[in-house]
């Protein structure tokens, strides 16, 4: 072992993990409520639970109950975490491990394509990359899929033939990044083509075909399972999706910024009460199935248009010469604050790289990038390909996350191409192994909270005498309403309460579900929850809490009195007026 690998690989992953453990800290377990990503949370940690405790993928989210569709494999890996920590933290402490090793899986990729200097580089980059620590703190899928991503590109790089230990490995990755991250199936359509790029001259013509042609139909009949479990559930044909089946139509026809009112009143039309997701899914894709026979090219242009309103640069002619371009402030404990590199300041690095190289040695400078760009066909077409299926799905930056890292490295192999002439390609012996014990051990942790049984937990709630309002008559007022309950009626409610967070006020309206409040806070109360009638409980209801220290901890069963109103999403919140604990 090389003094670099003894000495220079350990100092990188110690400070991103110290770095990272540092902003967990800060944090705490979340969910935070004042970002719109903890409905996501919430949603991913109920399904984990509900994996453990239940032993089926559904929970309640904003009113509803679903056998979700969701893309399964992150809340499998959480359903882990969460089984073998038992913790609130499970979720921080998963994205920690990950995203540490995706500092040394980054470092590894980049050694495979480039060399030592790029690989060092890169792992340097990304051990302060300020969009990692943006994403470490919440419970949703980001992390996992650069995880998965990089994990997928080491196997690929040394892929050479179908019965190898890589190709093994290429098969298990993809397969779960679909199962994370549903972009990547149309991608699987390109797989071939992008394997057999990556295959340059080193087999035979027949050979090269069927080596690159076999792991994606693997992949695809890989995928069956999770079809079959979603047409049973839902009785209809979904491979596997990640947003709710509303969302579908609005990523056709609107523009980047959902509409919430939007898609509540898409869900909450009156002729729609009862109606499974599955159903919600089949008329949204009928709907953007005629949308898209009659404005195709609008649809396109209008698609190209939201990914480069979302994943582009506004303003960059201007933003290149302004410090907070480079630079994203990180907060950790104690009121400091880190300024981190960002990806918009990495390309525009490599972009005056670019230009100064050209400006000091003309245009033969650009035959380290050019080389660049043609040995590495198979991995653009790759990522382009990824960015394509975003005309028509959804871009959040979230999504352009996921392969920021590996264009980070292609930026530092180009800058460094153009200082250095030439990048090394000694990687090709490096042992990758771990990867392959990853690819295997990976779906037995994913399964064993699914597989092994959990003793469940029954509570007797006493018989409340007729309330003013129950829950169930809450949910009536509300599909004869448009999702709205008017009138602001007083409620009784009892059940299992949960994700408690002080100094929050959820809100009717906004951009985010909740606002910063000193002297409130929050929770989500599941209602009749572990009773003997319905372990899964009877519905959800978010809760304001007046006082900032008087309300209950996470766990406890308790009966509350207030007033109902609707959020920001159509869910029911309810303003308490009084509470007490159930024994």
């Amino acid at each position: 072992m090389t003094k670099y690998l003894k000495y220079v690989l350990p100092a990188i992953l110690c400070l991103g993990f110290l770095l990272r453990l540092g902003v967990i800290v800060a944090n705490g377990p979340g969910p935070s409520y004042l970002s719109p990503a903890s409905t996501d949370e919430v949603n991913y940690r109920e399904l984990a639970r509900n994996i453990i405790e239940n032993k089926t993928f559904g929970s309640w989210s904003e009113g509803f109950f679903t056998r979700s569709m969701r893309a399964p494999a992150y809340p499998a890996v959480l359903a882990f975490a969460n089984f073998a920590l038992g913790s609130p933290w499970a979720a921080l402490v998963l994205n920690l491990v990950l995203d540490t090793a995706n500092i040394l899986l980054v470092h590894v990729l980049a050694r495979l394509l480039f060399g030592q200097r790029t690989a060092i580089a890169s792992a340097i980059l990304y051990s302060v990359f300020a969009p990692s620590f943006i994403y470490l703190r919440f419970s949703t899928t980001e992390i996992f899929a650069v995880f998965l991503v990089l994990c997928l590109l080491i196997s690929l790089t040394k892929y050479e033939k179908p019965i190898s230990a890589s190709g093994f490995s290429l098969v298990i990755f993809y397969t779960l990044l679909i199962h994370t991250r549903p972009s990547f199936l149309p991608v699987l359509v390109v797989l071939p083509a992008v394997i057999f790029l990556k295959l340059g001259k080193s087999a035979g013509r027949r050979g090269k075909i069927l080596a690159s042609i076999l792991p994606a139909l693997l992949v695809g009949i890989m995928c069956i399972p999770w079809t079959l479990r979603n047409y049973h559930v839902q009785k209809t044909l979904v491979p596997v999706i990640v947003i709710p089946a509303w969302h579908t139509l609005e990523s056709t026809n609107n523009d980047i910024s959902l509409s919430a009112d939007a898609a509540m009143d898409f869900i909450y039309a009156p002729e729609r009460e009862g109606w499974s997701e599955g159903r919600y899914f089949d008329e949204a894709r009928t709907q953007s199935w005629r949308i898209l026979k009659k404005h195709h090219v609008k649809i396109f242009i209008l698609g190209v248009y939201r990914i480069f309103k979302s994943w582009c640069f506004p303003g960059f002619h201007r933003r290149i010469f302004l410090p907070k371009a480079y630079f994203n402030p990180i907060p950790l404990p104690g009121g400091i604050t880190m300024i981190l590199p960002d990806f918009e300041g990495v390309v525009y690095a490599t972009i005056l790289c670019l230009l100064l190289a050209i400006f000091a040695r003309g245009k033969s400078s650009l035959a380290p990038v050019s080389r660049l760009l043609r040995e590495k066909a198979w991995l653009l077409l790759f990522l382009f390909s990824y960015i394509a299926v975003h005309v028509i799905a959804i871009p959040f930056p979230q999504y352009r996350f996921i392969v920021e890292p590996v264009f980070s490295i292609l930026a530092v192999a180009a800058v460094a191409g153009l200082l250095l002439g030439k990048n090394e390609d000694n990687g090709k012996a490096q042992d990758i192994r771990f990867v392959h014990k990853i690819a295997l051990s990976l779906p037995f942790l994913m399964l064993m909270p699914l597989i092994i049984p959990v003793r469940r937990h029954s509570f007797e709630y006493p018989d409340v005498a007729m309330p003013p309002a129950s829950y169930r008559s809450l949910r009536e007022i509300q599909w004869r309403n448009n999702g709205f309950i008017p009138g602001n009626p007083t409620t009784w409610l009892q059940g299992r309460l949960r994700y408690s967070m002080h100094g929050f006020e959820f809100l009717e309206k906004g951009p985010s579900p909740a606002k910063a409040s000193e002297d409130k806070s929050v929770a989500k109360l599941y209602v009749d929850e572990n009773s003997e009638e319905q372990p899964l409980g009877i519905g959800d209801v978010k809760l304001n809490f007046k006082n900032s220290k008087d309300i209950p901890r996470d766990g406890d069963y308790i009966i509350c009195e207030g007033t109902a109103r609707t959020g920001v999403f159509r869910d029911i919140i309810v303003d308490v007026e009084n509470w007490e604990p159930l024994r």
